[in-house]
């Protein structure tokens, strides 16, 4: 489950994953990110990767990610709704599992800073 960029520019970049169920997504970077949304036909939980202080990267392993639960700053996406990270609450990386039960076709929009 790869994340494929479809398209990317000076003002938003569009990725695209599939994650199985039972499974996640690898870290999402967020460096330039505004805001982003996640758009996905199941339900799907936030998830902050632990940092592996020997490779200096996030640890991809679904286990060794935190939830983030839901809140009035974080809106995790469902079937129906879009999930949303706002600016002030715009970690550096995240990643997304899925526990609905089938595949989930997920496609996330980053909103960078203008410049």
């Amino acid at each position: 489950m790869a994340l494929t960029i479809e398209k990317d520019n000076s003002q938003y970049t569009i990725i695209k994953t599939s994650i199985d169920n039972g499974e996640g997504c690898p870290p999402v970077w967020t460096t330039d990110a505004r805001t982003v949304y996640i758009v996905s036909d199941k339900a799907l939980d936030f998830k902050l990767p632990n940092w592996d202080d020997t490779n200096d990267k996030p640890i991809i392993t679904t286990t060794e990610n935190i939830d983030v639960p839901a809140s009035e700053n974080l809106f995790e996406p469902t079937a129906t709704t879009a999930g949303v990270i706002p600016s002030h609450a715009m970690p550096p990386f995240f990643s997304l599992a899925n526990t609905s039960g089938a595949t989930a076709t997920v496609y996330i929009y980053i909103l960078k800073h203008f410049t």
